[in-house]
């Protein structure tokens, strides 16, 4: 592939034709479940279906289960989530390995696979995933993304890796690469509410309250304009605004005690 066919990669979208409504939300991304499976039905093996079945089921998990987004402590593995994933994640990541290695120019074939594969492996746990060996290949995922497509989904590459390091356990957990690969996301697309989100939260974790303040109360000004963004915008949303005020207070302790 020449350099200028993967920089038009990384910017446009994939030609898959979508049955996911443009304006989402759940109850459109769960129709749509149905409408591609109808489809794949008809052609089991059409890389392209089972594309587009992946996608659909990848907005449903993502928006019931807000991403495995990375939070300021814990994370998003509850058992609540664990079971979507246990339910729903096997056969995305299937359908997305199949029309990956049918289509290994398409951004939105990594992008699937990649999401879906998170959410499969974290179905046992992010922790225990990790320690059973899903590191390398989460890690390969999130590589291609930033290599090959550094700008799809705003800098969704960025985000998968920068998250991976911190939750992963020692000794492969690193706060300061994480942050930086946020950071990296953030300069792809400086007005996303998810990348402001992401790198709020890094500079929470490693104790930066006021950059953190900063971000997080840029969120609700911000946009949502990939299908990942828009499914998480209501909840990067509403977990800003909760935490705005609290890094705002650690930042400025004296001040608050007036």
């Amino acid at each position: 592939m020449t350099r200028l066919s993967t920089i038009a990669a990384a910017v446009l979208p994939s030609a898959v034709a979508s049955h996911i409504p443009p304006e989402r939300g759940l109850a459109g991304c769960q129709q749509a479940v149905a409408a591609a499976r109808a489809d794949l039905g008809a052609a089991p093996n059409d890389p392209e279906r089972q594309l587009a079945l992946a996608d659909a089921l990848a907005c449903v998990i993502r928006i019931r289960t807000n991403g495995n987004a990375l939070l300021i402590e814990g994370g998003s593995d509850t058992p609540e989530h664990r079971a979507i994933w246990k339910e729903m994640a096997p056969e995305t990541v299937r359908l997305a390995k199949a029309a990956r290695e049918a289509r290994p120019d398409d951004p939105l074939a990594q992008v699937t696979y990649t999401e879906a594969y998170m959410y499969d492996a974290s179905s046992q746990g992010i922790v225990e995933a990790i320690l059973k060996g899903a590191a390398g290949e989460y890690k390969r995922n999130a590589q291609t993304l930033i290599d090959r497509f550094p700008q799809y989904e705003d800098g969704a590459g960025y985000v998968f890796m920068g998250s991976f390091y911190f939750v992963a356990p020692w000794p492969m957990s690193d706060a300061k690469k994480g942050r930086a690969l946020l950071d990296q996301a953030l300069a792809v697309a400086p007005t996303s509410r998810r990348n402001l989100y992401f790198a709020g939260v890094a500079a929470y974790r490693m104790d930066d309250y006021a950059r953190a303040a900063e971000l997080f109360e840029k969120v609700p000004g911000g946009s949502c304009t990939t299908p990942n963004e828009r499914d998480l915008c209501d909840f990067v949303t509403r977990e800003s605004q909760r935490l705005a005020p609290m890094a705002r207070e650690r930042a400025n302790p004296a001040e608050s005690a007036r």
